[in-house]
């Protein structure tokens, strides 16, 4: 089964699964075309998905977290198709557009058990926050009417910079609070991947049945700013205000007025016609995100194509014994 989202690969998608089709045809694979959306989970109810070899996605990291909630309701494997602007699942396990490789792992079968992250009861599989880039995805889907590609964040981005007030959180894992009403950005991953190669939390593992919270603790934008070079350069873990924990259910609740979440590079529930200043509940604190361990089955490439930015996030290398908790927990009053 091969679903597609329209919109991506800056509007190509349906052409580009049109022509994957014929390829995957052509090497002696059935292949239905569905839409995401209403259709998929249509067939999802009359049991059609279930009968599905693999549900290979063509679409980007957003279009993937609502088929992969598919993939554990059918308990199908997913393959991501990377055409968003990231891409960071496919990333994650070494999948590309290739027909080829995407023929030879329906034939061999080899399937992983990755965990589901649910943050306010919305599927994700790689993260969400709280904070600045949460504001900047908000931005821009309230005045998205057709495909983006990188430079459709530009102005929300730059629009953020100018007016973003960090907002004060307020951490708890597992209800030990971990930060309490200081400044910051607030990252919770089920991955290690992150856009722009950012990866703040860097030790988190898709299968290990816990969610990981990075949180970067700044007081306004320059701060910020100086965190993302840390995170580019893969030195945060250096920095000794830098603060990682882990466990199966974690909560952030702004002080003061609600600060907006993103998940998996979406705003689930905004569009243009969204009301200023009246995100839905699940895209907004308090955030509260959850785990259920092995629940989407994913359809693992027989020989990894791996992009040199994931390849320095290896899962084997990464997954060492670290304590529940570390890092120096920043604990004080919003300024």
């Amino acid at each position: 089964m091969l679903l597609v989202n329209p919109r991506s690969g800056v509007g190509r998608g349906q052409r580009f699964a049109a022509q994957l089709a014929d390829d995957l045809r052509a090497r002696g694979l059935s292949v239905n075309i569905l839409t995401v959306g209403e259709e998929a989970d249509r067939l999802l109810r009359h049991g059609a998905l279930a009968r599905a070899d693999a549900l290979v996605v063509a679409g980007g990291d957003g279009t993937l977290c609502r088929v992969a909630e598919l993939a554990a309701a059918a308990d199908r494997p997913v393959w991501h198709c990377p055409l968003g602007n990231e891409n960071l699942f496919a990333r994650e396990f070494g999948m590309t557009r290739d027909a080829d490789q995407i023929a030879d792992a329906v034939r061999a079968q080899r399937v992983r058990r990755i965990d589901r992250g649910l943050a306010n009861g919305q599927t994700f599989t790689i993260m969400a926050s709280v904070g600045f880039d949460a504001a900047i995805v908000h931005r821009l889907a309230r005045v998205r009417v057709k495909a983006i590609g990188h430079r459709s964040y530009a102005l929300p981005a730059l629009a953020e910079i100018v007016h973003h007030r960090v907002p004060a959180l307020t951490i708890t894992v597992e209800g030990q609070p971990i930060v309490e009403r200081q400044r910051g950005l607030a990252v919770i991953a089920n991955s290690p991947l992150y856009g722009v190669d950012l990866n703040p939390a860097a030790t988190a593992v898709v299968d290990d049945g816990l969610l990981d919270v990075a949180f970067l603790p700044a007081s306004n934008v320059l701060s910020l700013g100086r965190w993302f070079v840390s995170c580019r350069l893969g030195r945060q873990g250096t920095r000794h205000d830098y603060l990682t924990a882990r466990g199966r259910e974690i909560r952030v609740e702004a002080f003061g007025r609600w600060a907006p979440v993103q998940i998996d590079g979406e705003a689930p529930g905004i569009d243009p016609e969204t009301p200023v200043g009246q995100p839905p509940v699940h895209a907004r604190t308090p955030l509260v995100a959850t785990v259920e361990p092995g629940a989407i089955p994913v359809l693992e490439p027989v020989e990894p194509i791996r992009s040199k930015r994931a390849a320095r996030l290896r899962p084997h290398d990464r997954h060492t014994p670290t304590p529940e908790y570390a890092g120096t927990a920043p604990v004080g009053v919003a300024d």
